[in-house]
């Protein structure tokens, strides 16, 4: 038993030996010393809106890109406004704080052309919602067509936030700039949404 406890003594000794070798070949030996750095700036980026197929679609006919088309603005019996709803996804990421602005140009879906007063028991504007979701957050924008002007939403993220951006475009039955079920005038119907992602 006695040889088996002695060898690893020795090569331990050994092991000790060739340590100190190795540090003395490297005394005088010069060290240079380079940090690499690099810096990562604050970051924004949204991509376009496609169809959630997770979420409600009615009356929509296409989201071609950045344009979200109606299959059919009003009710051929009534010629007022045909319910209408889409809920859209945007892949979305910032890596810092943000802030992100929900706007609507018109407030509402205006007839084009706009030529004159609108005759008496006729409308030519139509109200929507729009209701977006982001990193736990609801922002509501009501584009109510009383007046042609542009509104906003802001929504204040104190967090880096990765994922997909929710958008739910909701157009009531009968909602018209006037009274509720009036028929709409002939044209084409228009609004531009804005949604700006803004890193802090």
């Amino acid at each position: 038993m006695t040889p088996r406890l002695v060898i690893p003594l020795c090569l331990v000794n050994v092991l000790t030996g060739l340590f100190a070798t190795a540090s003395s070949a490297q005394d005088g030996a010069a060290v240079a010393r380079a940090d690499v750095n690099g810096n990562i700036p604050r970051f924004c980026a949204l991509g376009e809106p496609v169809i959630d197929q997770s979420g409600q679609r009615n009356n929509i006919r296409t989201v071609n890109g950045s344009i979200v088309a109606v299959e059919s603005l009003a009710d051929p019996a009534t010629l007022t406004t045909r319910a209408a709803n889409v809920s859209l996804s945007l892949p979305t990421v910032c890596n810092t704080a943000h802030r992100i602005t929900l706007a609507s140009d018109n407030n509402g879906l205006w007839r084009e052309p706009a030529v004159g007063p609108e005759p008496a028991g006729f409308s030519g504007a139509v109200p929507y919602q729009l209701q977006m979701n982001w990193a736990g957050q609801r922002t509501d924008l009501d584009a109510e067509a009383q007046s042609r002007s542009a509104i906003e939403r802001v929504a204040i993220v104190d967090q880096p936030t990765v994922g997909d951006l929710g958008l739910i475009l909701s157009i009531q039955a009968g909602a018209t700039g006037q009274a509720v079920n009036t028929p709409l005038l002939a044209g084409i119907y228009r609004d531009t949404v804005r949604l700006t992602v803004e890193a802090q």
